[in-house]
């Protein structure tokens, strides 16, 4: 008997766990599905005794007609505050599964004392039944951790101090900016949902809309008078119950498809809550203001001290000519004016001259072609570039840009020349001639071997027969000749593959990149081949007057080796840093 109840305790607790669980799936299925489902009910109609017929037809057929025009056309898109709606009704229901699951753990637990099991039964089961209601007690403490930042990172998913790049995973898998499809309720624009009753609260009501998925209830209301309607729409949101738009028209009574087309482009936006956005950017330093251009999503509109566009998420990508570029995505959504302040940093070039070893060679980086190779600026990182020569000929180069230099383009001074190894043949095909060569003496070495091994044989065989007076000593001699030769074949054919591979690898190796790396001189010199190295940065002010006198500048250069507790300044006409 004690078992049995033990069993029955057990059944019940898996039961009541894998319904938990069943229950908080579908709720979360039903909130984070891909599709936005739209459903209208029936209007409501008023109209004098005489019209009253006909105007509770046109409450009944408009809303279909509105469904109709709507659906399938676009995708919503999502908002940080109906986002937060949804994961938090969500967590409501979950917090009140497990506050009943709790309720009923907590009974069963107090229901083991009046078991007629032993006391050792009765210990066991309690620790099992206290386990559980611990980890029901967690579940609500991150479920209410969750609903003070819904948008936010999971509490309850454990990171790995190992992992490299942990992926991030957010309460609510939908972002601001996503975009959901426009489906009409149960793929059917004649199917009406049923209106909020007069015994029911809204919280039933809004249950009853969330089990079927509906996320927009078209409502309404039309007036009829002389043969013409007054029609209001109101388009409710949810969870929230918020009423996003309402909106009134007119139209005739005889002619319902127009009136709810009216009204469907009318209430189309609201649908798709897209509204236009005014980006306003202030650009820093003012300098990169001028010469900026803005690209959103690809395009480079007219306007950039203004620019108009859709709510929603969308790429910006900012150029200005000697600045490094900005590239970011952002949803824009919840207002109607954004104000988007950049501030760019100059780009970090370095001035250095290129050439090669013989002339009329051309030289080309990043794909184009280098017009003054006397006076070249390498952006920082690496630089990809090829030498040509007139017969076609082509080698390529790797040009490492290691410092944080940010001269200038139109500076006449360059920090050094990087003479690059000229293209005299074409690699390619030499390449193939010398694989072609190494195939064919791997090739010749292994036909050499079978006759190697028949001969090595044949001679021990030979020799052997001469011991036992079978075979004449003539017979063994000749076969030692012949392994001999074979010997020497095979050797011969072995050094000349090795010979092969060597000129096949050394070939091969001239088609890599040559590496050229551009570093800051240090305190210490540096020999190592293939190495650039520049001077260390020098300080200059430039005083610009605001007179018709002439520019000024002032030059300090700080006394690091020599210590000295101020710079020297100096004011000339023109000066240039070295």
């Amino acid at each position: 008997m004690d078992n049995r109840a033990e069993n029955h305790f057990k059944l019940a607790s898996l039961i009541k766990a894998i319904c938990l669980c069943a229950l908080v799936s579908f709720c979360s299925a039903s909130l984070y599905a891909d599709d936005w489902i739209l459903a209208a009910v029936p209007f409501s109609a008023s109209a004098s005794q005489a019209e009253l017929e006909s105007a509770q037809k046109a409450a009944k057929d408009l809303p279909s007609l509105i469904l109709g025009c709507l659906e399938g056309r676009g995708g919503h898109l999502l908002e940080e505050s109906e986002i937060e709606r949804r994961v938090r009704y969500e967590l409501k229901e979950e917090r009140k599964e497990l506050f009943t699951q709790l309720s009923s753990e907590i009974r069963s637990r107090d229901a083991i004392m009046f078991n007629s099991g032993s006391k050792k039964q009765k210990k066991q089961l309690a620790k099992e039944s206290d386990k559980k209601i611990e980890e029901i007690r967690k579940k609500i403490s991150y479920n209410l951790q969750k609903d003070a930042n819904p948008l936010g990172e999971d509490p309850s998913v454990k990171k790995s101090v190992f992992a490299i790049n942990p992926k991030v995973v957010y309460v609510s898998d939908e972002r601001p900016g996503d975009k959901l499809t426009i489906k009409v309720w149960r793929n059917d624009a004649s199917s009406l949902f049923d209106d909020r009753r007069e015994d029911e609260n809204f919280y039933e009501y809004e249950k009853r809309v969330l089990d079927e998925q509906i996320c927009g209830i078209i409502s309404g209301s039309v007036l009829e008078r002389a043969g013409f309607l007054s029609i209001t729409v109101e388009l409710t949101v949810f969870p929230g119950g918020v009423i996003t738009a309402t909106l009134n028209d007119v139209g005739s009574l005889e002619d319902l498809p127009s009136l709810a087309a009216i009204m469907a482009k009318e209430l189309y936006p609201f649908v798709l809550n897209s509204k236009p956005v005014q980006l306003h950017f202030e650009i820093m330093p003012e300098e990169a203001a001028k010469r900026a251009r803005i690209y959103i999503d690809g395009a480079l509109p007219q306007d950039t001290a203004e620019i108009e566009v859709e709510n929603g998420r969308h790429q910006i990508y900012i150029y200005s000519d000697g600045y490094e570029a900005k590239r970011f995505n952002y949803a824009f959504t919840e207002t109607d004016e954004f104000i988007i302040q950049v501030k760019m940093s100059p780009k970090k070039i370095v001035n250095v001259a290129f050439e090669a070893r013989t002339a009329n060679q051309s030289l080309y980086a990043s794909g184009l072609p280098i017009e003054n190779p006397a006076h070249v600026s390498v952006d920082k990182g690496t630089t990809l570039g090829e030498v040509a020569s007139p017969e076609g000929n082509k080698r390529y180069y790797i040009v490492k840009n290691n410092t944080d230099r940010t001269d200038s383009k139109n500076d006449p001074l360059v920090h050094g020349t990087i003479t690059f190894e000229s293209a005299k043949e074409d690699y390619v095909a030499l390449i193939e001639k010398r694989r072609t060569n190494l195939y064919n003496s791997y090739a010749a070495l292994l036909f050499s071997l079978p006759p190697l091994f028949f001969s090595k044989g044949m001679s021990i065989g030979t020799t052997n027969s001469v011991l036992y007076h079978r075979d004449d000593q003539s017979l063994a001699d000749q076969w030692k000749v012949y392994h001999k030769y074979t010997t020497a074949a095979t050797i011969t054919l072995g050094a000349n593959f090795l010979f092969q591979l060597g000129r096949y690898l050394y070939t091969a190796n001239k088609i890599l990149p040559q590496t050229v790396d551009i570093t800051e001189k240090s305190g210490h010199k540096l020999h190592r081949k293939n190495r650039l190295e520049v001077e260390p940065y020098e300080i200059e002010f430039v005083d610009e007057s605001v007179d018709d006198e002439p520019e000024t500048k002032a030059e300090t250069q700080a006394q690091a080796e020599s210590g000295a507790d101020e710079a020297n300044k100096t004011n000339k006409d023109s000066t240039q840093a070295e």
